[in-house]
């Protein structure tokens, strides 16, 4: 079986004016993932004190540009393609944004909602 992979570039909205900010992330993932998984792969890369991330196709938070957990990179139309097996390959390239809430913090600053500077 063949996989479609894409590069998603992932930015942590506060910070979306910060090029170098370290919560940005950048993965390599199949189309077939579902946003409920790619969600947790941010959790895991960054080690994030949250159990949910919500994830978004424009720096925008509302419902309109929400991506539903349930659902899969494909089914958003971002396409990937296949593995042709060199080192150098490169795939189609989009950028998402997410943003989520540390347990157990009631405060809407996104400074303390940053790990990096938590830790």
């Amino acid at each position: 079986m063949y996989y479609r992979y894409i590069t998603v570039h992932l930015r942590f909205i506060p910070f979306d004016s910060y090029n170098t900010y370290p919560g940005h992330i950048h993965l390599k993932v199949p189309d077939h993932i579902s946003i409920y998984t790619l969600s947790k792969m941010i959790i895991d890369e960054r080690d994030f004190a949250t159990r949910s991330i919500s994830i978004f196709r424009e720096k925008i938070r509302s419902r309109s540009t929400l991506l539903d957990p349930m659902r899969t990179l494909k089914d958003y139309h971002y396409i990937g393609a296949y593995v042709d097996g060199t080192h150098n390959q490169s795939f189609p390239t989009y950028t998402l944004y997410y943003d989520y809430s540390p347990m157990n913090l009631g405060h809407d600053c996104p400074i303390l909602k940053c790990d990096y500077y938590m830790k």
